[in-house]
Formats: structure tokens, C-alpha cells, sequence
């Protein structure tokens, strides 16, 4: 009868250790589902897929120039250097693309990245599409006005017809480029010459105002943005250090939790929605015919248009009622929410988006200008 009892004894404690042991994945995998969004959602998709590239891709110690410390008094020298005083009148003008180019070079050269021709496409991150009708390449880099542009080009390849709600277009352009139309996909599917003779561009944007764009558009509650929503409550719950669940629900990250965290997280923060643009763009593999700051599309992107031949084309107007890029949302958002922060947390986004500013000498949150490129001297 021992013997038994014993046996019957081991078959209870293992069953009881199997219920445990179902119980804590259960509760892990329901904390990562509320920390994480959604899988299937295309954009969170697109992050983690560019994400599991990470070691293709620089490490941010090289974006930053090396400076994991961050070094205050360098950063405070190239800050005074970035916030040249320039006129109005040279500056309210558009760059050449001569003056682009020189600023790219100059990137490049700090970041001691080296173009070697012909183009390699196929090296692109995720965000670089081909549109095989118009033969045009483009780089999407987030908040950069880059559905817009997505939604203008699906529109020339005959993908998408009518009127198209501005509010809609995120989803219904990402949507649609990602099954079809990454160019690393369509080089590896039809070889490298089906590339040949495309015309390719990009757009860029000064890094305070796109990091406070971002912000508002996903964490800020101005909108609703379900795919990151439990993003938002993991940094409330992180920066704040608020546990309980129903507290949670009801708020939204300030811009400094989320630029602390940024800051926080540094090269473990793996949201590619805020990484630096010199990442996205397909540099220095290949070299774009154009390059438009976002702060100077309304003329420029016209340019773009003509060049591929879309003169019946339109790109979706901004949600900002000036046209003038020193009065938009985004910019006086910036100008306030910044000088709130610490000068030491301000020092170390600079110093995380170094080669962003330097893309087209993008004046600081201080700068009278602000945030266009300063290109009068």
C-alpha cells in the first residue's frame, strides 16, 4: 500500500508542477502582449521586420559618431556650429540639389561611410520601394510625409483610384507597398535590371520636429492609434513607475516620458519608427537623383513629379493649416516640449540623431529659422 500511496503521490506533484508551469507562460506571454502591439498590424510588422535586420544595419554607436557617453562639451560645440545665423531671404528659398548632395557627402564622410558605384538596391531597408509602371524608386522614412507620397505613387501605377480620406491613407498605402512593391523583393524576384533607369528620391526631415510629429501621431492621445497604445502604457508604466492596471488604461506618455525613455533605452530601443533617417535611406549603397527636405516639399516635390512624369498627379495637402513650416503644429509643439526637457536629456537626442542634422544642416529647436535647413552659406 506505500508503494502505491508513493506512486499516486509523484503522478499529484507532477500534474500540479505541469499547472504551474501553464500558468507562468500564460502570464508571460500575456505581459508581452500588453507591452507589444499587435503582430498582424502592417506597420508594427514593418518594425519588426526591419528590426531582425538589425545586424545589417550600423549600430547606433557608429550614427552617433561614437559617442555612447555623450560628451557635453563636444555636443555643446557642434550645437553652437549647427545654429548658424542665417537670413531669411537665402533661407526661406529652397536648397539646390548641388548644396543637398554636398551635405550628404559631408554625412557620409563623418560617419565614414563610403559610396562605392554602381547602385545596390537590393541593400535598401524595408522602407525603399520600387513602382515598376512609372519606374520609380522611393525611400519612406516614417514622418516624413512618406504615405502621402506612397499614396500619390500607388495612385500613377493605377493601384488606387478616386478621392482618398487623408485620414485613411496610412493604411490603405502601407497596406498595399508592402505586398507588392519593396524593392528588395522585387530585386530578388526579377534580378537587379529591373531597376535599370529608374528615377529615385527620397524625403527628409529635421529631427526635433519629426521626433515631435511622431509623438503626436502615436503616443500624445491627439489621435487614436490602437497599434501603439500598449507601447504608450509600457512607458507611462516604465518612466512613471505606475503599476496598477485601470490607472494605466488612462494615460498617455508626456513628450519628456518618451524622450527620457528614448534616451533611456538608447541602442536597446528597438522602435524603428524613431531611428535615424540615415538608416532608412539606401545610403551609402546606392545615390538618390533627389533628395526633398520635407520643410521645402511644397516646391520641391513638384519638381520630383515632373521628373517621372506625373504632372496629373497630386500629393495629399498637410494637416497643418500654415504652409509655412516655421508655424505648423509640430514646430511650435517642438519649440515648447523641448525647452522643458533637461539640457542633458535635449544633449542626448542630439547626439542619437548627429548625422540627421548634419543631412541638410538642420537649425536647433532655438534657431529663428527653425527647423529649416540652414543652406545660405
Amino acid at each position: 500500500m506505500v508503494t502505491v500511496h508513493n506512486v499516486q503521490y509523484k503522478k499529484i506533484l507532477s500534474f500540479g508542477g505541469l499547472i504551474c508551469v501553464f500558468f507562468i507562460m500564460t502570464r508571460y506571454y500575456l505581459t508581452q502582449d500588453e507591452i507589444m502591439p499587435n503582430p498582424r498590424l502592417n506597420e508594427v510588422q514593418l518594425i519588426q521586420e526591419t528590426a531582425q535586420e538589425a545586424d545589417k544595419l550600423p549600430a547606433l554607436e557608429e550614427i552617433s559618431g561614437g559617442k555612447t557617453n555623450f560628451e557635453k562639451d563636444n555636443l555643446n560645440a557642434e550645437i553652437k556650429d549647427l545654429s548658424l545665423e542665417v537670413s531669411n531671404e537665402l533661407n526661406s528659398e529652397p536648397p539646390s540639389q548641388a548644396w543637398v548632395f554636398n551635405q550628404l557627402r559631408k554625412t557620409m564622410s563623418w560617419l565614414d561611410w563610403k559610396y562605392s558605384p554602381p547602385n545596390d538596391w537590393e541593400r535598401c531597408s524595408l522602407r525603399t520601394y520600387y513602382f515598376h509602371k512609372i519606374k520609380t524608386i522611393f525611400t519612406g522614412v516614417p514622418k516624413t510625409g512618406c504615405s502621402t507620397w506612397l499614396m500619390a505613387l500607388l495612385h500613377a501605377e493605377g493601384e488606387m483610384m478616386g478621392e482618398t480620406d487623408p485620414e485613411r491613407a496610412d493604411t490603405l498605402s502601407h497596406g498595399t507597398v508592402f505586398a507588392h512593391h519593396r524593392i528588395k523583393g522585387m530585386v530578388e524576384a526579377h534580378g537587379k535590371s529591373v531597376v535599370n533607369g529608374a528615377y529615385s528620391f527620397a524625403v527628409v526631415r529635421n529631427p526635433w520636429t519629426r521626433l515631435v510629429s511622431g509623438y503626436r501621431d502615436l503616443f500624445y492621445g491627439e489621435k487614436k492609434n490602437e497599434q501603439y497604445r500598449a507601447i504608450g502604457i509600457h512607458i507611462v508604466r516604465e518612466m512613471r513607475g505606475i503599476t496598477d492596471p485601470e490607472r494605466l488604461q488612462d494615460l498617455h506618455p508626456t513628450f519628456a516620458d518618451y524622450a527620457k525613455w528614448l534616451v533611456k533605452k538608447g541602442s536597446h530601443h528597438h522602435d524603428r519608427y524613431f531611428y535615424p533617417q540615415v538608416i532608412d535611406l539606401c545610403i551609402p549603397h546606392a545615390m538618390y537623383d533627389f533628395i526633398i527636405p520635407l520643410e521645402h516639399s511644397e516646391v520641391l516635390s513638384k519638381k520630383v513629379l515632373s521628373a517621372i512624369n506625373l504632372h496629373g498627379t497630386y500629393l495629399l495637402g498637410s494637416y497643418d493649416k500654415s504652409s509655412d513650416p516655421r508655424y505648423q503644429k509640430s514646430t511650435l509643439h517642438a519649440k515648447e516640449w523641448l525647452s522643458l526637457l533637461d539640457s542633458d536629456v535635449t544633449d542626448r537626442l542630439y547626439s542619437f540623431y548627429k548625422a540627421d542634422f548634419m543631412l541638410m544642416n538642420y537649425s536647433n529647436f532655438t534657431h529663428p529659422d527653425f527647423p529649416l535647413p540652414l543652406h545660405g552659406n
